[in-house]
């Protein structure tokens, strides 16, 4: 027995899309295949802010297919309002059904925590972070995932107590945080989509209006990363004085485009010169 699963249609209104069932319905019945008409749905991704055809019906022959809020294809869970709490939901969920399935190794105090670190390390976060590259995360997303990771750390380690910093237990087991590791993911995507011709499918998405928001973020998340760089890049000579240092770097932090505070400190501490930083 003959049978073809998971076909998706894609088009832009509800009419073509009847156009493209009604064609696939005639040639696979003229094959003597059959389409299961209790399994068909379709999800409208309301990508812009135009009609959206709210009088017509998608239908197989005479049948209406039911409309739904959310689809999940290929591991991923799509939705129409362009959400992703449902994908991280489900994601941070196989998570742990991976690192449940080796608890019993996990959680034993005899295998070394660098070693369990690298089981998660393999196992645990690729399945959490798995299709994460193109998505558009917001901080209350990250913080899911966050919350989510330091359990699994802290179950590993044979601790619950909060008096243990989330820093200490990371080193023990060797593991960066997640929001790090989902940065460097979006960014290898972004580079390999840019890399690509103009005419290439993945490109052609650039022309929706939702594209526009997409990209700007991803290159606004490039120029952070080249400002962090820029800004670490001012270090105190070896023949400079404190006060000279001083000066410098708050004449040349104010050439560089603006920074957090916190990035600012940082940056000041590590170009200290411990030789010549004791001369004022």
């Amino acid at each position: 027995m003959l049978f073809v699963d998971d076909i998706v249609l894609i088009d832009e209104t509800r009419c073509r899309v009847n156009t493209k069932l009604e064609v696939w319905r005639y040639i696979l019945e003229s094959k003597d295949f059959k389409l299961s008409r209790t399994k068909i749905e379709y999800l409208e991704c309301k990508f812009s802010e135009g009609t959206h055809e709210a009088e017509v019906d998608v239908k197989l022959d005479t049948q209406v297919i039911p409309k739904r809020d959310s689809f999940k294809y290929l591991g991923s869970v799509i939705q129409g309002n362009r959400d992703i709490d449902e994908d991280v939901t489900h994601r941070i969920g196989a998570g742990w059904r991976k690192w449940r399935l080796a608890s019993s190794a996990l959680c034993n105090k005899n295998m070394p925590s660098r070693l369990k670190g690298k089981f998660y390390r393999a196992v645990g976060r690729p399945t959490m972070l798995y299709g994460a590259e193109y998505w558009p995360v917001k901080k209350s997303h990250i913080q899911k995932m966050r919350v989510a990771e330091m359990r699994m750390l802290r179950w590993m380690c044979g601790t619950k107590k909060d008096n243990i910093r989330n820093e200490v237990i990371r080193d023990k087991v060797r593991v960066t945080p997640v929001e790090d590791k989902l940065r460097e993911s979006m960014l290898r995507w972004f580079g390999h989509v840019m890399r690509r011709d103009m005419d290439a499918s993945v490109r052609r998405c650039e022309s929706l209006t939702m594209a526009d928001s997409f990209v700007k973020a991803h290159a606004e998340t490039i120029k952070v990363e080249t400002r962090k760089s820029d800004f670490f890049k001012v270090r105190q000579k070896d023949n400079e004085m404190l006060r000279e240092f001083v000066s410098r770097f708050q004449t040349e932090r104010m050439d560089l485009p603006p920074v957090i505070d916190d990035w600012a400190v940082q940056a000041f501490t590590q170009g200290l010169n411990k030789w010549s930083s004791m001369a004022s």
